[in-house]
């Protein structure tokens, strides 16, 4: 009665059943108790197993035969519930106290496998030889036969696994010797997946349900894959959706299919099975991949159109699947999606919402930093330098900090705060010297001191950047300024010796104009500072050192035409202090 109440899902009266059977009932006392404590572990109230156990082995204490039963019995629901070290030790007792030949073998099985379930493999394989060497029944020794094939796998003596599991392979026990040709074909794969497609193929002329074809075709279909023969997996695959008994099995086989075209690159027949999956089997295990792979594929096909596609997908992907190991990827592509359309708000929002709600994922920095970029596209520069604050803040050694440096530095700039970026622009020289806005930010600052007609710091930090960064492509920029500069920073000297000159300040004028040559020797000017150096020698009746000067005009720049009025200018002069002292 109570196994019928258990069945019809009256765990309550079933339990209230299986109480009433007392110990005078003998070995249907211990199946209830048994029975019991199942249903306990199978409704989650472990400490009613547990108790209903204790109880069976307090009060079969005593009764040889009962307690035997009873300590065999526990064992093997242990087992069963997976509380492999409390099995060990009931089928210990067993062994070591009723040593009946009934159970003997399948107690010294039965710790066998919870050893090896706890991969303790010394015990085990001692176990399992204790079995095969005690007379097994033929059932219990293909049994022990299979797992010890299992066992010699899992530590790496595949010789030995191969040996005994090809005894049990020709077996009278049809599901064992399936497992056991499954298995062996597991080992012949792990050496080389070629090796194992005549084995499958041989065992699949001998499969008899359409249960075992379809786990046989699955693993051809995978090996296939393996080695990129994309047409048989195809195939392969084809005739496990069409005979698969699960969902789960006819989803994998489509999915298989999908992975072919994908890594073919005929991405379009790729996402009409990935739909398959998706729209006919959602609550299989392969379905988040699937629409995953959706995402992928028209990201893949790299067109204006395909973006759409992909942003919906992903964008899908994140909601049905928040806490899917893939989600934060989701979140990324999805955004990228639309950092690419342009739609930079919503990339914004979605790349915040990545970086809020999975602050340690791999794309987490990344992705504050492209919310920032996002605002800045926007020109929305007071949100976007909040952003990079915060960027800053919360990843201060990530790889993104010169690049939200820098964009904070353009937020400035743009925001007409330009004197605000000249020390970030620093920082990052300083900091970053290896960073690809190190030399930017260099020139920047040529650039900002230029725009502002500090001429000669403009010229200093244009001069640090050849230094700094001489195969820039920015080079060539930098010194056609460098050029122009010379001759507004020429001119500017030489102005103030002119104003000096006209002041009949002699001595400080012809200061400035030497300056002017040793500072500016090939601009425009230096000639025309020799010139008045020369000039203001003669207004100081300093007639020798006018003369040399006037000589020095007409020796250097006689022969350019260029130069003709200067020249010209000198020749007179000196033809008119031919005759002064």
């Amino acid at each position: 009665m109570g196994q019928s109440l258990a069945k019809l899902g009256r765990s309550a009266e079933a339990l209230e059943a299986f109480g009433k059977v007392t110990k005078e009932a003998g070995k249907f006392y211990v199946a209830a108790s048994i029975a019991g404590a199942d249903l306990y572990f199978q409704t989650g109230h472990e400490m009613g197993a547990q108790e209903t156990l204790t109880k069976l082995l307090e009060t079969t204490a005593g009764d040889e035969e009962l307690e035997a039963i009873a300590h065999f019995e526990t064992a093997k629901l242990y087992q069963k519930n997976k509380k492999y070290s409390q099995a060990v030790e009931e089928y210990t007792t067993v062994i070591e106290n009723f040593r009946k030949e009934e159970f003997l073998n399948d107690a010294y099985f039965g710790r066998g496998a919870s050893y090896h379930a706890l991969a303790d493999f010394p015990k085990a394989e001692a176990d399992y030889e204790f079995v095969l060497n005690n007379h097994p029944s033929v059932q219990l020794r293909l049994k022990t036969q299979f797992a010890m094939g299992l066992l010699f796998s899992a530590v790496g003596r595949d010789a030995e696994a191969v040996k005994i599991l090809k005894v049990v392979a020709r077996g009278e026990d049809k599901e064992l010797a399936a497992n056991a040709r499954l298995q062996l074909i597991s080992l012949a794969e792990k050496e080389s997946p070629a090796k194992a497609i005549p084995i499958y193929e041989e065992i699949l002329q001998t499969a008899e349900t359409d249960h075992e074809k379809a786990l046989i075709l699955t693993r051809l279909a995978n090996v296939y894959y393996k080695l990129k023969l994309y047409d048989q997996c195809i195939d392969a695959a084809e005739k496990v959706a069409q005979i698969g008994e699960s969902p789960e099995s006819i989803a994998s086989a489509y999915y298989l299919q999908a992975n072919c075209y994908f890594d073919t690159k005929d991405f379009q027949k790729a996402i009409e099975l990935y739909r398959v999956i998706t729209e006919k089997y959602p609550a299989t295990l392969i379905a988040p991949n699937a629409l995953f792979q959706i995402g992928l594929s028209y990201q893949r096909i790299g067109t204006t159109e395909s973006i759409d596609g992909s942003v919906e997908a992903f964008t899908r992907f994140y909601k049905l699947y928040p806490d899917n190991p893939s989600a934060p990827a989701a979140y990324y592509y999805a955004a990228w999606g639309l950092y690419r359309k342009g739609e930079w708000e919503s990339a914004a929002d979605v790349f915040k919402t990545l970086a809020d709600r999975y602050p340690d994922s791999e794309f987490a920095a990344e992705s504050r930093y492209r919310q920032g970029e996002s605002l800045f596209n926007k020109k929305l520069y007071q949100s976007a330098m909040a952003v990079f604050d915060q960027l800053l803040k919360e990843y201060p050694t990530c790889e993104y900090v010169d690049d939200a440096l820098y964009s904070r530095a353009w937020c400035l700039i743009y925001s007409d705060r330009k004197d605000e970026a000249v020390p970030i622009f620093r920082e990052i020289v300083a900091k970053y010297s290896d960073s690809i806005y190190a030399p930017n930010s260099q020139f920047s600052l040529g650039d900002y001191f230029y725009s502002i007609e500090n001429y000669e710091q403009a010229t200093v930090e244009y001069k640090k950047f050849v230094e700094l960064f001489p195969d820039h492509e920015k080079v060539a920029r930098a010194n056609y300024l460098l050029q122009n500069l010379a001759e507004i920073n020429a001119y500017n000297l030489y102005h103030r010796g002119e104003l000096l000159f006209d002041k009949g300040n002699y001595n400080r004028a012809i200061a400035v104009f030497d300056s002017v040559m040793v500072r500016f020797p090939e601009s425009e000017y230096a000639v025309s500072a020799l010139v008045n150096m020369g000039a203001a020698y003669e207004a100081k009746e300093d007639f020798d050192q006018a003369r040399e000067k006037y000589s020095e005009v007409i020796a250097k720049y006689g022969s350019d035409p260029k130069y003709s009025a200067q020249v010209e200018f000198c020749k007179s002069h000196l033809e008119v202090l031919k005759t002064a002292l």
